[in-house]
This record gives structure tokens, C-alpha cells and sequence, in this order.
């Protein structure tokens, strides 16, 4: 799996546009750098009114994105099905796949984070081949801490 602590990730964006005009536009970023998306669709054709496939992502050189969210998960309603299909989409586009696993604040206080984190690691990672796992990057977010600055031990303290 790929390690965050040697990449170069300068721009997270839920959106990509081409504005010839502009000198910063996601082309121009992506022969220099990564440009990395929040969500994808996995399907590739069809009505998908607001979202976008993997396949427009990779024409305008996009190289990683980020699947299962615990907002998308929460807010969204993704289930790891759906985040799985996202996994297996953007690895099969030849780009990489940052997936997001975490538990919620419940769960962290009846002690299933170890579990309720392995079930999404699985259900996530089915499919990907393992000569494939090297385009695969995790992060553990848990829900009960995203945007409230509180650690683990500060949690059990309580």
C-alpha cells in the first residue's frame, strides 16, 4: 500500500473544471503535481446528474482518489458496497484509491473500533488485486473526531 508520508499531494478538490484561460487549471496542475478528488462515480454511463466518473477524471490526468468519506458515508448515505465499487473503479482506470475507514463515536465507546475498521478495510478492498495494493492508500479517520480536535486520549479520559 502507498505511503502518504512520500507523496506530494498539493490539491484536494470535490470538483474539476477546464478553464483554458486560467493558468492554474486541473491540467496544468496534474503535470506538475497531484491533484487529488474527493468522490467519484463508478458508474460510467447513465444519467449521473452532479457526479463524475472516473474515466473524466483520468482524461484530464487526475492519479488519486478518495473513496469512503465518513461524511459521504454519514451525510450520503455510501454504503461499503458502493465505496467498494468506487475502489475497484478508479484502481481498473489505472489511478489510486485513498480509502477512508473509521469508526463512529458509539462505536469508539463500546471499543468495536478495531472491528467496525477491519469489516470496512475488507468490504472496501474486495476485488483489488494484490499486485494492485501498492496504488491503495488508508486513512483512519474516526468520525467521532473529524473537525472537533479531540484525541483518543482526551476521549477516554472523559
Amino acid at each position: 500500500m502507498a505511503l502518504l508520508f512520500n507523496m506530494n499531494i498539493s490539491y484536494l478538490t470535490k470538483l474539476c473544471y477546464q478553464n483554458n484561460n486560467y493558468q492554474h487549471t486541473p491540467r496544468s496542475i496534474c503535470n506538475n503535481e497531484y491533484l487529488y478528488i474527493k468522490g467519484v462515480c463508478p458508474q460510467i454511463n447513465g444519467a449521473y446528474t452532479g457526479a463524475i466518473s472516473t474515466s473524466m477524471l483520468k482524461s484530464i490526468g487526475v492519479k488519486w482518489a478518495l473513496a469512503g468519506h465518513s461524511e459521504r458515508r454519514e451525510i450520503f448515505g455510501e454504503t461499503d458496497d458502493y465505496i467498494n465499487a468506487q475502489c475497484v473503479k478508479i484502481i481498473d482506470e489505472g489511478m489510486s484509491v485513498m480509502l477512508c475507514i473509521g469508526e463512529s463515536l458509539a462505536e469508539f465507546e463500546q471499543d468495536l473500533a478495531g472491528s467496525v475498521c477491519a469489516v470496512q478495510l475488507k468490504k472496501g478492498l474486495k476485488g483489488i488485486k494484490k499486485e494492485d495494493l501498492d496504488r491503495v492508500a488508508i486513512a483512519y479517520e474516526p468520525v467521532w473526531a473529524i473537525g472537533k480536535f479531540v484525541s483518543s486520549k482526551e476521549r477516554l479520559s472523559t
